[in-house]
Formats: C-alpha cells, structure tokens, sequence
C-alpha cells in the first residue's frame, strides 16, 4: 500500500524540481557582467538639408563623411521635425562591439570628431547624439 502513495509523491518531487531548476536558468541568464570595455550603441540624428548653407544634401554626402570616421555603420533615412518642418534627415546607428570595439574613451572621440565634421560640412544648426551602453542612456545636442 505504501508503494501506492509513494509513486505520485514522486511524481510531485521531481515535478517540483524541474520547476525549480528552470526557473533557476532562467534568473542566471539575466545577470550581466561588468567589463573594461563596455557595448555601446550610438544613434546620430542630422537632417538633409541646411537653412544656414541654403542647401539640401544627399545620403552619399553623409556617407563620405562617415567612412572617414568609422568601419562600420547603419544609415536609415528617415523624415524629421525641426521647430515644426518637416525635413529629409538621417539616423546613423554606429555599434562598438565584438572584434571592432575598441575603449570607450577612443570611441567617443569617434563620435565627437564625426559630430563636428557633419556639423561643419553639412550647415546644421544642431544634430542629436544618443549613446546606450551598459552604464545606461546618455543624450548630447549639438548647437551651433
């Protein structure tokens, strides 16, 4: 008789474990590992066209600044609002991650020598910079 009763408490033991055990899984693939050189992702936003130059510009424009700058890159183009109007812009998304990365402090001098010369070359009278990484999200606006 008690072979009877100790069959489905079993059952219930190892059920219970298996619960466990991926729930267990699941709590150590969310933990992150701080190291030197942290991922990071920036996304540049800059419009297609300059008030201060009186000129529109195309993608290939910003693409021959752009390689200067960086290996790699994702440009999208997108339509933008600027005190109201509408205009042709860009998001830029550049990664620095895996066999390319290289130190933050290197790779924000990157981005910060790319904002200037989109800035200088282009006419813009202010380009967004949005940087996420692992120590979180910074915001940086440029005005001329």
């Amino acid at each position: 008789m008690q072979t009877k009763y100790l069959t489905p408490a079993l059952l219930v033991i190892i059920a219970v474990l298996i619960i466990f055990l991926i729930f267990q899984n699941r709590e150590l693939s969310s933990i992150k590992v701080k190291t030197g050189y942290e991922d990071s992702v920036v996304r540049i936003y800059v419009a297609l066209s300059s008030d201060k130059n009186g000129k529109e510009y195309n993608l290939e424009d910003v693409e021959a600044i752009l390689v200067k700058h960086f290996s790699g890159a994702t440009v999208q183009e997108t339509v933008g609002y600027y005190e109201g109007k509408r205009e042709k812009s860009l998001n830029i998304t550049i990664i620095n991650c895996c066999d390319w990365k290289v130190s933050d402090k290197k790779f924000r001098k990157k981005v910060d020598e790319l904002n200037k010369e989109l800035t200088e070359k282009l006419g813009q009278e202010a380009i967004l910079i949005e940087l996420v990484s692992n120590e979180g999200m910074e915001g940086f606006q440029t005005i001329e």
